[in-house]
Order: structure tokens, then C-alpha cells, then sequence
């Protein structure tokens, strides 16, 4: 059995590949960081959203926001606020977040090409992509 060593990239090909149906739930972020830490430390966990997180806003493939009756919003203020905000609501949770707690991710025009090539490149996704 080959065992994958996630990388941030790998993550983010993920994420987009699941944006390509629905927005990025924050369970699913953080599923990428636990297993982009390797099962580390929660404060390891910590460092993987930021870099997923860096990586996704900082190139203009997503945004961080939240939900309402007409659509996704997405949050105000910079990008290290997002993050700050998204590690202190996974801690003050305690626990791995349900897909409607903390945040939702919605992949920009660019995320959505870079999703559809990520989608050929990776033609048996994982699971939990199908759920």
C-alpha cells in the first residue's frame, strides 16, 4: 500500500475538486490540515490552515466567508483575520468542525479552472468527495 504524504498543493487540488460541486465546508479544510500535519499536534493543525488557507486566497482561488439566504458572503477584512478567526473557532469548538460550523470556502473563477485540471489529473478522488 502506498502511503500519500499530503502537501499543501495536494490539499488545495482537493478543496477544488470539492468546489466544483459545492462550496469548501470548513470540516473539509480541516480534514486537509490534520491530515496535511500529519496528525500532529492541534497547534501543527493550526499552521496547516494558514498555509491551505494562504495558499488559496493569496493565489486568487478562494475566498473565506459565510452563508446566507442569498448565497455565499464573503468575509470582510484581510486574509490573516480569516485565518485567526478560523483557527480560534475550531478551538473554542473542541472537536472537528460539522461542515456548517466556522466558515465556508468558494473557489473564484480562477480555483474553478485550476479545479477542473486538478479533477483530470486526479481521476479516483477520495471518499469523501462523494458524500
Amino acid at each position: 500500500m502506498e502511503i500519500e504524504i499530503r502537501t499543501v498543493d495536494n490539499a488545495i487540488d482537493w478543496l477544488l475538486i470539492q468546489s466544483l460541486s459545492d462550496w469548501i465546508s470548513s470540516s473539509e479544510l480541516c480534514l486537509e490540515a490534520i491530515e496535511l500535519s500529519q496528525f500532529q499536534t492541534q497547534w501543527d493543525r493550526y499552521e496547516a490552515v494558514r498555509e491551505i488557507l494562504t495558499a488559496l486566497c493569496g493565489r486568487g482561488l478562494a475566498e473565506v466567508g459565510g452563508l446566507s439566504e442569498d448565497g455565499f458572503v464573503k468575509w470582510g477584512g484581510s486574509l490573516e483575520e480569516a485565518i485567526v478567526r478560523v483557527n480560534r473557532e475550531w478551538h473554542e469548538l473542541g472537536r472537528h468542525p460539522y461542515p456548517d460550523e466556522i466558515c465556508w470556502i468558494q473557489a473564484t473563477p480562477a480555483g474553478s479552472v485550476l479545479a477542473e485540471d486538478a479533477e483530470v489529473r486526479y481521476p479516483n478522488p477520495p471518499d469523501w468527495l462523494d458524500s
